[in-house]
């Protein structure tokens, strides 16, 4: 099964990946996911997104997803992985506003790229999957990924 990253920026997990940044060794493929996708229709079984559709306004994420549904097969899946709005709602109510809390909501502005457009919790990137036609079949939560950010991983099949 071949997955396609797209977003994986300096640490992708899967090959091959597309990223907006040219980082030598690590993108695949230059492009932007907020534009149609260099690929084909019907051709990948999953696409992953880890820590992208916040990058993106509300409407870019849907027209994202839009395309993800344009290059899965039937049956195909995304996986896409973003903070967990609910649960960095009571993580700022115990720390306050950190500098995690604050990066998870507004990203880490590290670079043009590195800034939050939009924030889910588990209802609205539900809603939002299911618009586009995507089936949810698993939805789990990480209380704290390797930055501390709680994380909301969702699973939709075409």
């Amino acid at each position: 099964m071949e997955v396609l990253e797209l977003g994986g920026g300096f640490s992708p997990q899967f090959h091959p990946n597309l990223d907006i940044q040219k980082i030598v060794g690590l993108v695949d493929i230059l492009g932007d996911a907020r534009k149609p996708l260099p690929f084909r229709s019907e051709c990948l079984d999953h696409v992953y997104l880890a820590h992208l559709i916040e990058h993106m306004w509300w409407r870019e994420g849907e027209a994202l997803l839009r395309e993800v549904w344009r290059i899965l097969k039937l049956g195909g899946r995304v996986e896409v992985i973003c903070p967990d709005l609910e649960a960095l709602c009571k993580q700022y109510q115990l720390e306050g506003l950190t500098d995690r809390v604050s990066g998870a909501f507004c990203g880490g502005h590290n670079n043009d790229y590195d800034i939050h457009y939009a924030v889910y919790d588990e209802q609205t990137l539900r809603t939002l999957m299911e618009r586009v036609g995507f089936k949810i079949v698993e939805v789990t939560r990480v209380s704290a990924n390797r930055y501390g950010i709680p994380e909301l991983r969702m699973v939709g099949q075409k």
